[in-house]
């Protein structure tokens, strides 16, 4: 049988404690004892759960076995249709090494909606740690581009793009300043984004946002997305007092 549970090598070492997600998003009575179980053989601190949002059998079970809802994960979806600028969108360019200040002043104030910050055991701080280590991470190769707007020399926002073998694009971390004219240059940035997944041939573009981000889901909306799923992320703590010897 195969494991049920996969050790997040990533997770644990930027948190310093042993960090694994459950592989499959339901469970179920037999399941769950199981999980614990490979839990408590691999000495986990802490288990990310992704469950479906229709499977009210998965939802008891997790919350009456200790997991703990701390976000709502809404992924919406659109096809390309050959109307983007091809990469002409005004102050749209490449990011490049003298942004990483920029990204990483964004990326520690623009994810508060998110699980980690949901979720007490992990410190605030600790978390905009995440998020620029995580921006930092996409600008030296983990994602395929990143495009930042810029206007008088000024940078105020960015987005990833990845782009799978089937040409399937994603959008991961995107932030701009926190300002009343922060959803459009959102907008600005995921025109951009879209006329770089249109040069390099993508075909569906997916991005994932939180339940709370109705200000983000309504920007995707206005520009042609739909909603594909919702899932409810858990964690699950086993030993939430090692984070804090770390």
């Amino acid at each position: 049988m195969s494991e049920l549970c996969r050790r997040l090598e990533w997770d644990s070492e930027f948190w310093g404690i042993p960090i694994a997600q459950v592989d499959g998003n339901t469970l179920t009575a037999e399941t769950v004892h199981q999980v614990n179980g490979w839990c408590s053989k691999n000495e986990i601190a802490c288990l990310y759960f992704l469950a479906r949002s229709d499977q009210p059998a998965t939802t008891r079970i997790a919350e009456e076995n200790g997991f703990r809802s701390v976000d709502i994960r809404v992924t919406l979806t659109r096809e390309l249709d050959g109307q983007s600028t091809g990469g002409a969108v005004s102050g749209i360019r490449k990011a490049q090494p003298g942004d990483r200040e920029a990204l990483a002043r964004y990326a520690r104030e623009g994810y508060r909606y998110t699980r980690f910050y949901n979720d007490e055991h992990f410190p605030d701080e600790r978390c905009d740690d995440l998020y620029e280590t995580w921006i930092l991470g996409n600008l030296d190769g983990l994602a395929d581009q990143v495009l930042v707007l810029e206007q008088a020399g000024e940078v105020f926002g960015y987005i990833s793009c990845h782009l799978a073998d089937r040409k399937v694009g994603s959008i991961g971390l995107s932030g701009v300043e926190q300002t009343e004219r922060g959803a459009a240059l959102g907008g600005g940035l995921l025109a951009g984004a879209h006329a770089w997944f249109e040069r390099h041939g993508a075909g569906p573009l997916s991005v994932g946002t939180q339940g709370r981000n109705w200000v983000t889901q309504r920007m995707l909306q206005r520009a042609g997305y739909v909603t594909e799923k919702t899932e409810i992320w858990y964690h699950r703590w086993y030993r939430p007092e090692v984070l804090g010897e770390n």
